[in-house]
Protein backbone atom coordinates (compact mmCIF):
# COMPACT_ATOMS: atom_id res chain seq x y z
CA UNK A 1 0.00 0.00 0.00
CA UNK A 2 1.75 3.06 -0.88
CA UNK A 3 1.85 6.24 1.25
CA UNK A 4 -1.51 7.94 0.13
CA UNK A 5 -3.39 4.89 0.40
CA UNK A 6 -2.15 4.53 3.98
CA UNK A 7 -3.21 7.77 4.80
CA UNK A 8 -6.33 7.64 3.37
CA UNK A 9 -7.06 4.54 4.87
CA UNK A 10 -6.36 6.15 8.44
CA UNK A 11 -8.24 8.90 7.67
CA UNK A 12 -11.39 7.65 7.10
CA UNK A 13 -11.80 6.12 10.66
CA UNK A 14 -11.12 9.55 12.10
CA UNK A 15 -13.80 11.37 9.95
CA UNK A 16 -16.22 8.11 10.96
CA UNK A 17 -15.05 8.88 14.63
CA UNK A 18 -15.62 12.48 13.72
CA UNK A 19 -19.52 11.79 12.90
CA UNK A 20 -19.77 9.74 16.02
CA UNK A 21 -18.27 11.76 18.35
CA UNK A 22 -19.56 15.46 17.06
CA UNK A 23 -22.84 13.24 16.32
CA UNK A 24 -23.33 14.94 12.23
CA UNK A 25 -25.69 11.88 11.29
CA UNK A 26 -28.59 10.34 12.35
CA UNK A 27 -27.22 6.91 12.95
CA UNK A 28 -24.72 8.28 15.11
CA UNK A 29 -27.08 10.68 17.17
CA UNK A 30 -28.27 7.06 18.26
CA UNK A 31 -24.89 6.57 19.65
CA UNK A 32 -24.24 9.66 21.06
CA UNK A 33 -22.88 9.02 24.80
CA UNK A 34 -21.23 12.80 25.87
CA UNK A 35 -23.41 15.85 26.58
CA UNK A 36 -21.66 17.52 23.66
CA UNK A 37 -22.76 14.43 21.52
CA UNK A 38 -26.22 14.90 22.78
CA UNK A 39 -26.45 18.17 22.64
CA UNK A 40 -25.23 18.83 19.02
CA UNK A 41 -28.01 16.06 17.99
CA UNK A 42 -30.46 18.19 19.53
CA UNK A 43 -29.74 21.15 17.63
CA UNK A 44 -30.33 20.97 13.77
CA UNK A 45 -27.80 24.24 12.81
CA UNK A 46 -25.25 21.78 14.85
CA UNK A 47 -25.93 18.88 13.09
CA UNK A 48 -25.75 20.64 10.04
CA UNK A 49 -22.38 22.62 10.91
CA UNK A 50 -21.07 19.35 12.11
CA UNK A 51 -22.36 17.16 8.78
CA UNK A 52 -20.69 20.70 6.90
CA UNK A 53 -17.16 19.50 8.91
CA UNK A 54 -17.36 15.83 7.87
CA UNK A 55 -17.49 16.85 4.05
CA UNK A 56 -14.93 19.60 4.19
CA UNK A 57 -13.31 16.76 6.06
CA UNK A 58 -13.06 14.32 3.46
CA UNK A 59 -12.59 16.73 0.66
CA UNK A 60 -9.55 17.79 2.21
CA UNK A 61 -7.97 15.09 2.36
CA UNK A 62 -8.79 13.67 -1.07
CA UNK A 63 -7.21 17.37 -2.25
CA UNK A 64 -4.08 17.02 -0.02
CA UNK A 65 -1.07 14.19 -1.91
CA UNK A 66 1.15 14.56 0.54
CA UNK A 67 1.11 12.33 3.67
CA UNK A 68 2.39 15.18 5.76
CA UNK A 69 -0.73 17.10 4.47
CA UNK A 70 -2.87 14.30 6.28
CA UNK A 71 -1.27 14.59 9.18
CA UNK A 72 -1.44 17.82 9.69
CA UNK A 73 -5.64 17.13 8.57
CA UNK A 74 -5.89 14.67 11.17
CA UNK A 75 -4.01 16.55 13.83
CA UNK A 76 -6.51 19.81 13.06
CA UNK A 77 -9.79 16.97 13.93
CA UNK A 78 -8.14 16.03 17.10
CA UNK A 79 -7.93 19.50 18.04
CA UNK A 80 -11.28 20.18 16.49
CA UNK A 81 -12.84 17.42 18.89
CA UNK A 82 -11.36 18.67 21.97
CA UNK A 83 -11.97 22.39 21.05
CA UNK A 84 -15.42 20.73 21.06
CA UNK A 85 -15.81 18.89 24.22
CA UNK A 86 -14.14 22.09 26.08
CA UNK A 87 -17.31 24.07 24.83
CA UNK A 88 -19.37 21.84 26.34
CA UNK A 89 -23.45 22.75 25.92
CA UNK A 90 -22.34 26.43 24.57
CA UNK A 91 -24.49 26.79 21.60
CA UNK A 92 -21.94 30.10 20.63
CA UNK A 93 -18.83 28.33 21.58
CA UNK A 94 -19.99 25.41 19.15
CA UNK A 95 -21.13 27.22 16.33
CA UNK A 96 -17.39 29.37 16.46
CA UNK A 97 -15.81 26.00 16.68
CA UNK A 98 -17.71 24.57 13.75
CA UNK A 99 -17.17 27.55 11.74
CA UNK A 100 -13.29 27.97 12.04
CA UNK A 101 -12.53 24.61 11.42
CA UNK A 102 -14.45 24.47 7.87
CA UNK A 103 -12.71 27.67 7.26
CA UNK A 104 -9.43 25.57 8.66
CA UNK A 105 -10.42 22.99 6.10
CA UNK A 106 -11.32 25.22 3.42
CA UNK A 107 -7.82 26.78 3.61
CA UNK A 108 -5.92 23.47 3.60
CA UNK A 109 -8.35 22.86 0.43
CA UNK A 110 -7.41 25.84 -1.41
CA UNK A 111 -3.59 25.53 -0.30
CA UNK A 112 -3.31 22.21 -2.19
CA UNK A 113 -4.31 23.51 -5.44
Amino acid sequence: MNRIAASIALALPLAVFSVSHAGAAVSSCELAKTEVEIFVCQDHKLRNLDEQVLTTFGRAIMHSPKPEQHEVIIGGQVDFQNRLEKCGKDATCLKESYSARINELIDLILRAK
